[in-house]
């Protein structure tokens, strides 16, 4: 991914952080971080911009990462639980785009359920074509 991320030059903007879902982003609700994050990430995430008078709160929350688009592609069966810790955690802003891989086939029908009966998000399913090399 950090190969990827630097060819298409957008390493001063995406930080690809390596560990378990669980640990990654408990780090990253926390404020933690094992490397420094990009300038761009709490310039544009507009926290600590105006409605609170408390200095110490608004630099906290300048330093607080949130999504503005997450994709899952890990396992199919863990898309429900990355997502429910993502809501918990607060780091979806809102309008989030979410998107998951392998939803239909192998297939992640709890987390499917759970989209589709959510009030939380709408959905919308894209059907490609298996590309062949």
């Amino acid at each position: 991914a950090m190969n990827i991320v630097d060819h298409a030059g957008l390493s001063g903007v995406v930080h690809v952080c390596v560990g378990s879902d669980q640990e990654v982003l408990r780090g990253l609700a926390a404020g933690k971080s094992r490397e420094p994050r990009p300038k761009e990430l709490s310039e544009e995430n507009g926290h600590g911009r105006g409605g609170r008078d408390d200095a110490q709160e608004e630099e906290k929350d300048e330093k607080r990462i949130t999504f503005g688009a997450v994709f899952f592609d890990h396992r199919t069966t863990q898309y429900l639980r990355s997502l429910l810790l993502l809501q918990r955690l607060g780091l979806l802003r809102g309008g989030c785009l979410v998107a998951a891989d392998n939803t239909l086939f192998p297939g992640a029908p709890v987390f499917s359920h759970y989209l589709l009966n959510s009030n939380r998000f709408s959905n919308h399913t894209v059907c490609t074509l298996p590309v062949t090399v």
